[in-house]
């Protein structure tokens, strides 16, 4: 479950040599999101190299590469070959919110009440767990 995970990482998000980011904020503003880790990293891109990364981490680059996706288990001998992810279920449509597709709305209530219980008072990590954008 991501909470515990997420929670530990807040506690240090300020840190010099902590990056938290939220897959969210990337679907809405890879550019930025992208230049965010190049700060972070103290790595100066040319313009070339920034597009073309964005490019690398777009949504149409991705779904044309789909089989990059497809994980195998190459050292497990009794697997065969299979891939262990189905054809086409990683890269889907590139926005947020599939979990919606996934989840009954009883499942989806529960899993927001655990979230508000575990995460107490701290709408901030709340809001950010939720939705991103964090300042």
């Amino acid at each position: 479950m991501t909470l515990p995970y997420v929670k530990s990482w807040w506690q240090v998000k300020d840190e010099d040599n902590v990056l938290l980011l939220h897959y969210s904020d990337a679907v809405k503003d890879l550019d930025g999101t992208v230049k965010k880790i190049a700060d972070f990293l103290d790595v100066e891109l040319s313009q070339e190299q920034h597009a073309k990364v964005v490019d690398r981490c777009s949504y149409k680059y991705m779904k044309g590469k789909q089989h990059l996706f497809e994980y195998q288990m190459p050292l497990n001998r009794d697997f065969d070959g299979k891939r262990i992810v189905k054809s086409g279920s990683m890269i889907r449509k590139g926005t947020n919110g599939d979990g919606k597709v996934f989840f009954t709305d009883e499942e989806i209530v529960a899993f927001n009440k655990r979230e508000e219980d575990f995460y107490g008072e701290d709408i901030d990590i709340l809001e950010w767990h939720r939705h991103g954008s964090m300042k």
